[in-house]
């Protein structure tokens, strides 16, 4: 009877850790707004860290309350302090970059304003060189060019021959002519809240073929963080979820798949 108590205790307490397991997805920015790659992101609860790719991008396993720092080489220190409404839209940091002094320059002589006068007051061999280095920039641009400029016009003919087009290739040519029309009549794209990005998540998970990414070692939970990292990448939330292109997002998918589980296995 106390052995059953206890793992009955003991399955309570991994299921109510597992039921607290959070994501935060984000993305890391400089102060006017450009992706920065390769920025340490650390959960100094848990002592998890992980580095954005290439397009600012990270997931970290978190909690509300938890502290997270983000490091990066010229940019000052940053860290927050979580906090629930983090969880239920997309996260970013801004970083600043650090302040550089300029080393005071020692002068050899005092300067009156008067530029040729200065000149004269440097060195001999130095104030040659410039006057030398003047006369050959002024008989350059002089004399015409000597090279035919190239010309910016179009091929007249194009073989499809040439291109090396599969099936998926095809199939997104397919979905962006499709696409066009579509943009041209529909809304702009908005940002999703919490919400509508949950329910994107789920409609894409029951209409593509998951065994083909089981196959590649993307289980449930993995595919999860797989399909969060797609997103962030490519705005498929944003894109897609007023205007479904099963074809597109598959093809999305599959193409990151291999350089996902590439960049996990070499971590």
């Amino acid at each position: 009877m106390l052995r059953s108590l206890l793992f009955l205790l003991i399955f309570l307490f991994f299921s109510l850790c597992s039921a607290q397991q959070k994501f935060l997805i984000g993305t890391v920015t400089s102060d006017t707004g450009v992706r920065l790659p390769e920025t340490t992101v650390i959960n100094m609860r848990t002592e998890e860290s992980v580095l954005t790719d290439e397009y600012g991008a990270f997931i970290l396993n978190s909690l509300p309350s938890d502290e997270i720092w983000f490091l990066r080489n010229g940019f000052e220190r940053k860290s927050i302090r979580l906090s629930q409404d983090d969880f239920t839209r997309h996260f970013t940091m801004r970083m600043i970059p650090e302040e550089q002094l300029i080393p005071e320059v020692q002068l050899g002589f005092k300067p009156t304003g008067n530029l040729k006068k200065d000149v004269r007051l440097l060195d001999r061999p130095y104030a040659r060189k410039v006057a030398s280095l003047n006369r050959s920039m002024g008989a350059y641009m002089q004399t015409p060019p000597g090279e035919v400029l190239p010309v910016n016009k179009m091929p007249e003919t194009f073989t499809l021959q040439q291109a090396k087009v599969n099936n998926f290739d095809l199939i997104r040519l397919a979905g962006a002519i499709g696409g066009l029309f579509k943009k041209a009549a529909g809304p702009a794209h908005t940002a999703p809240n919490y919400a509508e990005r949950e329910a994107f998540y789920r409609k894409v998970k029951n209409s593509l073929d998951l065994d083909y990414f089981k196959n590649m070692g993307l289980e449930d939970f993995e595919f999860d963080k797989f399909l969060a990292f797609v997103d962030i990448k490519h705005d498929l939330a944003k894109k897609f979820r007023n205007n479904f292109n099963r074809s597109e997002i598959e093809y999305l998918m599959r193409s990151e798949a291999v350089d996902y589980i590439k960049a996990k296995k070499e971590k």
